[in-house]
This record gives C-alpha cells, structure tokens and sequence, in this order.
C-alpha cells in the first residue's frame, strides 16, 4: 500500500518556499512510490511545473466573517490530514494551522520554517508569536534551513528540529566563460525586506565610475511604485530596469558581471544559491537568519557585507568589476556549491524524515 504524503502551502506561485517545495514533490513522485498531494489554502495559481502523478488542488473556503473562514479551513485540513500518512507544512502560519488541525489524529507531521523567525512575526507578544511558540512544540519535526533559525528557539523547540538547507535547481545552466555583459542583476520580490533603495544607492556609486553598467532587479511586489519612483528621484531611469518576473531567468542572467542581494533577513535566498551554482560574481548582505554566511566565504566564493550597508556593497561590486582575475576565480569556485545542494543530496534528507 502506498503511502500518502501530503504538503501544504499557500499557493504554488514564484515564491522560494513554493520552488522548494515543487522539487521536493517532483522528487518522491518520480523517484519513489509514494502518493503525493499539495493542498494550497489561498489560490490555485501554480507556476512551478509540476509531475503529473502529484494531485494539486485549491482548498477553497466559502466563510466570508475571518474568524468563521479559519474555523471552516481548520476543519477542511482535518478531513485531508485523516486521509494522509505524513503531513509537511511550510511557511509559519499554515504550521500552525496544520498543528492544530492534526491535533489527537496521530499522524506524522513535519513543518518548516522558510525565514528569520525573529522578524516573520512582528511583536514581541504578538498572537501569532505566542501561537507560534506553543504549537511548534507538538510536531514530530520542524524542518529550518540553517542553524541559526534552530538556535532562536527554546530546546523545547529545538529538540525535535533538523536542518535541511535548499537544493540548488538540476537545471541550471553551466558555468559562463566568456566576456560578461555589463550587467548587475538580482531577482527578488519587490518588498521591504530586501532593502532594494540600499542596492539602488549602492549602484548609483558605483555607476559614477562606471556608467557603462546596469542594474536589473527581475521580480514584483508591492513597493514597484515607490521603487519607481526613487529611480526617478535619482535620475537612473536609464540605468535601472524592473522587468517584472521571467520564466528564462537563468538564461538571461547567465553571463551577468555581478548578483547582488540586499535583504535584510532571509531563510537562504534561493536566488543567491542558483546564482553561485551559475558561477555569477555575487555581493550578498551577510543577513539574518545565516544563510548567506552558510555558503559564503568572502573573497573565496563570494562577497558578504554588512546590513544595510551601501557603501560596502558599492566596494565589494566595484572590486569585481576592476579585477578580471579575481571575478573569474571567485566564479569557478561558487560552483562547487551544486555538489553540496544537488536535488538528490537535499530530497534524500526529507525522503529520511518521511
């Protein structure tokens, strides 16, 4: 009989949990005999490409009034959760939800925990922090991608956690030899978090010495228009783009001269792993919760500097741009990271846990 495992997460659009967890399904689908099922709570968007023995579908909930709507979905979880082995949740809240909806059915349950647990809650004593606290003492497993997130909490806590970082995509291209374009990219969702007005004030530096260079930013979000904005204040319209996002990602941004990332925290930044595993010269702020310094190791593979720092992130791009040798050098060792990450290495962690 096989076993049936189900993930649950909000939808299955371009988000780094969404990504993840759409290799992880992809991988027991095909690899394994094991029935896999996503139920998504918010919508049924999916754009990550998914096996098409993995039964996804949108758990809708009619209940307008808030407090009637998570009554009704907690109930609609217990039903699928009765039906299922092993249950993996993602992303703070729906680890909630699935905590409380497993509750005496005595099923396996796995969540994860995709950022920096001290800011994805905001308050101190918060409901949703003190919610958080007292039900992720009751999973079989808590699943977080780097130590330092295991260490924010008590051992009540950290007792039953294991760290399985983020497998890098098996499709990426190989590593650009060639003469680079003079392009800066990043790819990120355009919110506060990723304190993209630091990474646009680190480029306006830089340009100054070299105008010859561009800044990219793929991604959408809610600060476009202010982001737009501050480009027009500072008069880089013709510098800075904000394509939106790409479905060719890779190979747009394959032979850029520099990745850089300025978030403020981050659980591992997806886009910074595909980047070093592209070979792409990358600056990355060296940000909550250790992700970044988990694979970074300045001037060997990569560059970290400080939060919120543009005056260091304007040196670390000027010092790649200015030597050729130590680009190139930088960029052949980052892609040693797909042997640590590799789809297969990172499933066979979670095929353990289930």
């Amino acid at each position: 009989m096989k076993k049936k495992v189900t993930f649950i997460i909000t939808d299955m659009s371009s988000g780094g949990a969404e990504r993840v967890l759409s290799i992880i399904a992809n991988y027991l689908a095909q690899r394994t005999n094991i029935d896999v099922k996503i139920v998504a709570i918010q919508d049924d968007l999916v754009d990550y490409p998914l096996d098409e023995r993995i039964n996804h579908f949108y758990l809708e909930c009619k209940m307008k009034s808030k407090p009637l709507r998570i009554i009704e979905r907690v109930i609609k979880l217990r039903r699928i959760i009765k039906d299922s082995d092993v249950v993996i949740s993602f992303l703070w809240f729906l680890n909630i939800y699935t905590v409380i909806a497993s509750l005496f059915l005595n099923k396996k349950i796995i969540i994860s925990d995709r950022s920096d647990p001290a800011n994805e809650v905001k308050g101190m004593f918060s409901i949703g922090r003190i919610l958080r606290n007292l039900f992720y003492r009751l999973p079989d497993k808590i699943v977080f991608q780097t130590l330092d997130a295991s260490n924010y909490y008590p051992n009540a806590i950290r007792k039953s956690s294991t760290i399985i970082p983020n497998p890098i995509s098996p499709y990426l291209p190989p590593r650009y030899s060639g003469e680079r374009k003079k392009e800066i990219v990043a790819m990120c969702r355009l919110a506060p978090q990723k304190n993209l007005t630091m990474m646009i004030d680190s480029f306006e530096m830089l340009v100054k010495d070299h105008p010859e260079y561009r800044l990219i930013i793929y991604g959408e979000g809610e600060q476009r228009q202010e982001l737009e904005k501050y480009i027009d204040q500072l008069r880089l319209n013709e510098k800075i783009e904000l394509p939106g996002f790409k479905n060719n990602i890779h190979e747009k941004i394959i032979d850029s001269a520099i990745f850089v990332s300025s978030s403020n925290y981050e659980g591992i930044s997806n886009s910074m792993l595909e980047a070093l595993g592209m070979g792409i010269p990358s600056v990355v702020t060296d940000c909550p919760v250790g992700g970044a310094r988990m694979y970074i190791t300045t001037n060997e593979n990569g560059i970290l500097v400080p939060v919120g720092d543009a005056k260091a992130m304007y040196r670390g791009m000027k010092k790649i741009v200015e030597d050729k040798d130590f680009s190139e050098k930088m960029s052949k060792k980052a892609t040693l990271i797909r042997n640590d990450l590799s789809v297969d290495v990172i499933c066979k962690k979670w095929l353990e846990l289930i």
